[in-house]
């Protein structure tokens, strides 16, 4: 049997595609369903979709989730993730062993393989749900002389957690309609066939997952935890508008002669009086004394301040949202030490963004495994994916460290150009040498000059 039959048989066999020949492989990915992002959302339904979470029913916090990145801050701290994560500089590395073809193809296809968008995409959905879904198509390459995987982000709607096999299960439906407006092709045995579809096991034949945890990833995302913080935040604004278009105009009260309230002077006044912006007007009928006038105008306003209390969740709920989101909750709006605030926040955002960055190392590696495995290498040797991220204050960490062991280093070798020299002195006095090890001066000062050296070699003995 030949590589790509063998290759055809074992993805057919771990897909449950059926004994497909090589060429028929290029199988229609499986199709979601389409999410909406529901508006109106109520403490009950709030309640409701985070029961769903719990049990594992994605759909519910799927819609919730949609809701809430609708929010400001929500966006704000997704957006930065995504775009933190697409600057990093991401490399691969070639174990010893690879053939070197493969490996020269595999780094050219990754980025059509799965591109860097749809990286960002998949990593938003598991920060706020716990999980991505991907779903993997095969292809023969260019020159048709290997399968070559492709990574189509899912949208978590149509998953649910199946408690008893302990894997999730997802919901396919058919119908859906290409670029062209026509239905796509449903094949016999394709993934696109509607129904649930076990997603097991996650080794990238037909399923993979970008999770936060590896048991019940759900658990993990940040939907349950900002949940109540958004429908907080959201409602404190409501009821803080509401207040201020209550509260927020002036009342105008109009003076008159009580005896002459239905008289037509004053309601000419009062019609004159309601036609003003932004004022309410309320009539106040006053008794006839000799002492006092019977017609007038007097203005009325708020007294309250319980907008504040609506200011203060706001401002509480969204200190929340990024303090969960961003690791701080510093921002650049302004206030003393603004600057000082912003680089504590980058410097804990980097970090979390080498979270990120491991996510989608852990995928590219077990995809890259399956691929060997699929063309009849060995997974052993599968292209490695790396990633550098620096934070700020390490990098200056190390700059520093760096400039005080050259300082040491140049010390060293004064002494170093000393003891030559006094020796030298020696020779011609016939005097015992001073014996010294140069390796071990320069370990004292952090400098390593063999890379085997551990500190041990050159010691006095």
């Amino acid at each position: 049997m030949g590589l790509l039959a063998r290759a055809g048989n074992y993805i057919a066999e771990k897909t449950g595609y059926g004994k497909l020949k090589p060429r028929e492989l290029n199988v229609d990915e499986d199709i979601d369903h389409e999410p909406q992002g529901t508006f109106g959302w109520t403490l009950k339904r709030v309640q409701w979709a985070l029961e769903a979470v719990e049990r594992g029913d994605m759909g519910p916090g799927h819609e919730i989730w949609l809701a809430m990145t609708r929010h400001p801050k929500i966006k704000h701290g997704l957006k930065l993730r995504r775009d933190t994560l697409t600057q990093v500089p991401f490399y691969f590395e070639k174990p010893e062993g690879l053939d070197q073809a493969f490996f020269d193809e595999w780094v050219a296809q990754w980025p059509r393989c799965w591109s860097r968008p749809a990286q960002g995409l998949a990593n938003g959905y598991k920060i706020g749900l716990g999980l991505a879904p991907l779903n993997v198509t095969w292809a023969m390459s260019d020159d048709a002389s290997a399968w070559r995987p492709t990574v189509h982000v899912k949208e978590p709607l149509c998953v649910d957690w199946h408690e008893e096999r302990r894997i999730y299960r997802f919901q396919a439906r058919v119908g859906a309609l290409g670029q062209d407006g026509l239905p796509l092709p449903v094949k016999a045995e394709a993934a696109g066939t509607a129904g649930q579809v076990p997603m097991w096991p996650l080794d990238g034949t037909r399923w993979l997952m970008l999770q936060e945890e590896p048991l019940r990833p759900h658990h993990h995302g940040a939907l349950r935890s900002l949940a109540a913080a958004w429908y907080m935040s959201t409602e404190s604004a409501r009821w803080h508008s509401a207040h201020n278009r209550k509260h927020g105009m002036e009342w105008l009260g109009v003076k008159m002669p009580a005896s002459e309230r239905e008289g037509k002077d004053a309601k000419d006044l009062l019609e004159a009086c309601i036609k003003l912006e932004n004022a309410g007007v309320i009539p106040l009928p006053q008794a006839k004394s000799k002492d006092e006038p019977s017609w007038g105008l007097e203005v009325f306003s708020a007294k309250t301040e319980a907008s504040r209390t609506f200011t203060s969740l706001v401002d509480i709920s969204d200190s929340y949202i990024t303090l969960l989101l961003l690791g701080a909750e510093e921002n650049t709006q302004g206030g003393a030490g603004n600057n000082a605030k912003a680089k504590t926040q980058d410097r804990v955002a980097l970090r979390l963004t080498k979270g990120d960055c491991a996510g989608i190392i852990e995928v590219h590696d077990q995809l890259a495994r399956t691929a060997c495995e699929a063309n009849d290498l060995d997974p052993d040797l599968a292209p490695r994916l790396l990633a550098t991220v620096e934070v700020p204050e390490d990098a200056s960490l190390k700059a520093e460290v760096n400039e005080k062991n050259a300082n040491a280093g140049a010390a060293a070798a004064a002494i170093v150009e000393k003891l030559d020299a006094a020796n030298a002195a020696r020779v011609v006095a016939k005097q015992p040498l001073i014996e010294y090890e140069v390796d071990y001066l320069f370990e004292q000062c952090g400098l390593m000059l063999t890379r085997a050296q551990d500190g041990q070699q050159t010691a006095p003995r």
